[in-house]
């Protein structure tokens, strides 16, 4: 897949179980390529490049009390996926 053409390159999603997410992605034949990892409210720094120039634009927001688990894949046609327990 070639960057900046008109195809999904990276997918993010937000799920109940992350041990059962990542079950599912490598049975469905996609490759870890990132152990799960936890993101902390006190371990976040969030940058942002343009100041909400959408309101149709979803915007990341730091974790709250619980601290976020993420995993990293890739599907067999190259495209990032990330499931993110929260």
């Amino acid at each position: 897949m070639i960057r900046g053409s008109t195809a999904i390159t990276h997918l993010g999603m937000r799920v109940r179980d992350l041990d059962n997410a990542i079950n599912r992605l490598k049975a469905a034949g996609a490759t870890m390529i990132s152990e799960p990892f936890t993101v902390a409210k006190e371990t976040t720094k969030i940058v942002y490049v343009a100041n909400k120039v959408s309101p149709r634009i979803a915007y990341a927001k730091k974790p709250g009390k619980k601290a976020w688990r993420i995993a990293v894949f890739k599907d067999p046609d190259g495209v990032i996926i990330e499931p993110v327990e929260r």
